[in-house]
């Protein structure tokens, strides 16, 4: 088994997410500016619903993740042990689907189709902690697959016009799913392992609560904005698109879970992924406030109402994204797993505590939403998520003893600000409206900030020299 490179495999999946970002990017705008607004509100409140779902997709890949980090043979079992769970949630979705499409007042045909998606990313889902625990710099080829295929055919679809939108997602999903096993192919050779479907099964109580509390919190924003009557929920979902940049970055973190799972000796590891993070996080989310209107713009000048909501929302994801690696601290550094899964000892383990946070969220998130969303519409829903972000991320500090902010160089971390503040120069030095215009103002301020930090910080001439020989590696 070959160590797992940390800044390899995070500058790798960083990558493929920022040319995610500029594929999806086409995509969505794609389809904003060929659906109506009221259309683009449906497609949301559609993939919101889903959500509630797919629920249990994680309660056996959170614990094949960890299995196969630690070398057993468990894949075959995960895929197949996901695809069973499935089947009765894409039951309950055709059942509920009359029902569903009255409250949209929109076609049910719409819900008979959406309903593929449900085992398509079970399956995903189980095919993904594969992947990154054996090989995690090959998940970067997810998004590239995915995107290329929703964009080839939206071309063609988004003619039959949101049905065509859906049909064009399950085309991503199911496409991948043959390409992601092809690429683990020569793992699937042990037989169906029913004894550990059960052994998982008897330890998933506590992810399932974790999931349920997490799938209650992801989508009561639009949820509630959608009981409330809002009739912007087109404009509140765009900004949370373009906020995806920011949580792009977490990319950059990916192996540090797996490679603590493993247990390969390295105390320099959380520094180096919170150092490689914030070199990126920092000016993404800088360059995302400065440029709000203009990101707005890109899907079309009908969702300018979220231009507030988006700055809220990129400064919550920043929180969020930050304590992420804490939260992968307590969860590669747990082994409850190993010692037993007793009840008493799952309580008292880093996994529950973590699975928690969720239905503290929820308690948060819920009055600020009531009291807020009727005077404030989506820009009142964007401080209720903001203010349960702020609590929660805290919390998961707190619990590794604020293990990532500790492991900050504040000497680089003056850096990466000052090359920001070089950047947010620049941008209001030649600031211009309009599609093209954006566009090279973004691409010259990667140019300002990176060319200001390298002329300051000797660390960041290093990592790109190592990046470009990895790259001519590779190729």
């Amino acid at each position: 088994m070959c160590l797992i490179r940390l800044r390899y495999t995070g500058l790798l999946m960083f990558a493929t997410e920022v040319l995610s970002f500029f594929t999806g990017f086409i995509y969505l705008s794609f389809i904003a500016r060929n659906l109506s607004l009221i259309e683009y509100g449906v497609w949301r409140f559609v993939m919101g619903i889903l959500i509630y779902f797919d629920f249990l997709q994680s309660i056996l890949s959170f614990w094949v993740l960890r299995d196969s980090s630690r070398g057993l043979p468990v894949e075959r079992t995960a895929i197949i042990g996901n695809l069973l769970l499935s089947v009765p949630f894409t039951i309950v979705f055709l059942l509920f689907a009359p029902q569903l499409s009255e409250i949209i007042n929109y076609q049910p045909s719409l819900f008979y189709v959406a309903c593929l998606m449900i085992p398509g990313t079970y399956i995903i889902q189980s095919l993904d902690v594969i992947i990154r625990a054996k090989f995690p710099h090959q998940m970067a080829y997810k998004n590239i697959v995915l995107d290329l295929l929703k964009i080839g055919s939206i071309f063609f679809l988004i003619q039959f016009g949101l049905i065509g939108v859906i049909w064009s997602i399950i085309i991503g999903l199911y496409g991948y799913v043959i390409f992601a096993l092809y690429m683990i192919r020569n793992l699937l050779h042990e037989k169906f392992n029913l004894s550990k479907i059960r052994q998982w099964l008897s330890s998933s109580w506590v992810t399932l609560y974790g999931q349920i509390g997490k799938k209650t919190y992801q989508g009561i924003d639009v949820l509630t904005l959608g009981l409330l009557g809002s009739k912007n929920i087109g404009s509140y979902s765009v900004a949370e698109t373009i906020t995806s940049t920011i949580t792009a970055s977490r990319a950059l973190t990916y192996a540090l879970y797996p490679k603590l799972l493993r247990n390969e000796k390295d105390e320099s590891s959380v520094t180096k992924t919170m150092m490689l993070l914030l070199t990126f996080l920092i000016p993404m989310t800088v360059g995302c406030i400065v440029l709000a209107p203009n990101l707005i713009d890109f899907f079309g000048s009908k969702y300018s109402g979220g231009v507030t909501v988006l700055e809220i929302l990129v400064i919550t994801e920043f929180i969020n994204v930050l304590s992420a690696v804490d939260r992968q601290i307590a969860l590669g550094t747990e082994d409850v797993d190993i010692k037993g899964t007793s009840i008493n000892k799952l309580l008292r383990s880093n996994i529950f505590y973590l699975e928690s946070l969720a239905y503290i969220a929820v308690a948060i998130v819920i009055p600020f939403l009531i009291f807020l969303v009727p005077e404030y519409d989506i820009t009142g829903a964007a401080i209720a998520i903001c203010a349960s972000t702020i609590a929660t991320s805290f919390l998961k500090m707190w619990r590794t003893k604020f293990t990532g902010l500790r492991a900050i160089s504040k000497h680089r971390l003056l850096k990466f600000l000052i090359a920001s503040s070089v950047m947010v120069l620049f941008i209001f030095i030649f600031y211009s409206k309009g599609t093209v215009n954006t566009m090279i103002i973004i691409a010259a301020s990667i140019i300002v900030y990176f060319g200001s930090l390298a002329a300051i910080d000797g660390k960041t001439v290093a990592l790109g020299k190592a990046t470009i020989n990895e790259l001519r590696k590779l190729f």
